[in-house]
């Protein structure tokens, strides 16, 4: 399966999911910036806190090897998620879309 994050978060935080777009590009050039470092640095292993968890890259001979390592609240979604049914994501989608109307209503009187 394939899903789409930004517009998801989009739909979750009312954000524009073109804000989140250029929020995720400022994230990617940030992250070429830690790797040029990391290359004149002569350092091999970058090591970076995305806010979910930790992407690691080794860099070795001209090959990037990738690792991710979710934050310890992620790891619990995941695990939540795959032992019962647990859906965050609906849970929190369901308030959202709550306090919208009630925001709305309260607007009306």
């Amino acid at each position: 399966m394939e899903f789409n994050l930004i517009k998801d978060l989009s739909e979750l935080t009312s954000v524009d999911d073109k804000i989140l777009s250029k929020f995720v590009l400022n994230s990617e050039y940030c992250i070429g910036n830690y790797i040029n470092d990391s290359i004149l640095d002569n350092d091999k292993l970058v090591k970076i806190d995305i806010g979910i968890g930790y992407l690691y890259m080794s860099l070795d001979d001209n090959k990037i090897k990738y690792k991710f390592v979710p934050n310890d609240e992620l790891e619990n979604i995941i695990i939540n998620s795959t032992k019962r049914d647990f859906d965050k994501f609906q849970i929190e989608l369901s308030n959202s879309m709550i306090n919208k109307l009630l925001s709305n209503y309260k607007e009306l009187f």
